[in-house]
């Protein structure tokens, strides 16, 4: 059986997510307004979020109306 720290592929995982997770608190503590590159990034992914959630907030709707119904006929 290979040992823990003899896999490579681990070692550069495990170092990637420390430095993720470095980077995030890094950019958390700065404050400042976003740059124009991060701030185009927010603007595209915003749109898809906002393409993407308002029909699911639909569809949950529905569903939870279909729900309710069905529980006040089972109550009759």
């Amino acid at each position: 059986m290979p040992s823990f720290f003899s896999n490579k592929k681990l070692i550069i995982l495990l170092t990637s997510l420390i430095i993720l997770i470095a980077l995030i608190s890094y950019s958390l503590k700065q404050g400042t307004r976003a740059n124009w590159a991060e701030q185009f990034v927010q603007d595209v992914v915003g749109g898809f979020q906002y393409v993407i959630n308002v029909p699911a907030r639909y569809a949950a709707g529905f569903f939870q109306n279909v729900n309710a119904i069905e529980n006040a006929y089972k109550r009759k």
